[in-house]
């Protein structure tokens, strides 16, 4: 199951932003970006992620590569095992 990290952290370059989450053990996980209204907006990644800590990046743009608007976001990751952790987000450019 996934740990109860699941850490946003914004980079000096925002809009870009690196998602980091910690396994317990190595699984299969789905991180997503979501907007306000829960429409997903992203996703950033859906494979195998190895136990510990992992780090996904997102650049701040859509499903089909266009850059989003400033707002409030939320990522989602979710294991295998149906464990999920959700942090919500500011993006401002």
């Amino acid at each position: 199951s996934l740990t109860d990290e699941l850490v946003i952290r914004f980079l000096a370059d925002n809009p870009s932003t690196t998602i980091a989450l910690s396994l317990d053990r190595a699984q299969t996980v789905e991180i997503a970006i979501y907007d306000a209204q829960g429409r997903l907006v992203r996703t950033l990644f859906d494979g195998a992620l190895s136990a510990g800590r992992n780090e996904i990046r997102w650049d701040g743009r859509d499903n089909k590569g266009l850059a989003t608007a400033s707002g409030v976001y939320f990522s989602r990751a979710t294991g295998e095992d149906g464990s999920a952790r959700s942090q919500r987000m500011m993006l401002v450019k």
